[in-house]
């Protein structure tokens, strides 16, 4: 029995793996100056959601829905907890903000030619 993909699935596959292995992309990635968004992302993700601990799949889904609005839009997250009729208080809204600001710089030191081969 031959197990693996079917081939007209590997054949809608194919184009875009030989499309992401092209010299011209790959060579944006040496030297290690390249940071992985999606690696932000995910540890936002896990801020919110900790391993450690047994959650439900709508606490899951909360907790990206709330990483990717923080992640894209920083403290207007705070306008779609009042959307879900949830009030933030001042904490909340000191956390966001302090997040927001950590997580700029960090972008912005890291950007500088200077530091890149320090990451």
């Amino acid at each position: 029995m031959v197990r693996g993909l079917p081939l007209d699935v590997i054949a809608k596959l194919k184009p875009i793996y030989s499309s992401l292995s092209e010299d011209s992309l790959l060579s944006r990635c040496l030297d290690g100056k390249t940071q992985n968004q999606n690696e932000a992302l995910n540890g936002m993700f896990w801020e919110r959601v900790l391993k450690g601990v047994f959650n439900g799949a709508e606490v899951l889904q909360l907790g990206i829905y709330d990483a990717v609005a923080h992640f894209n839009f920083g403290c207007p997250t705070v306008k779609i907890l009042e959307e879900l009729g949830l009030s933030p208080g001042q904490y909340c809204l000191t956390e966001y903000q302090k997040a927001d600001s950590v997580r700029v710089f960090k972008a912005n030191y890291k950007e500088q030619e200077v530091n890149k081969c320090q990451q």
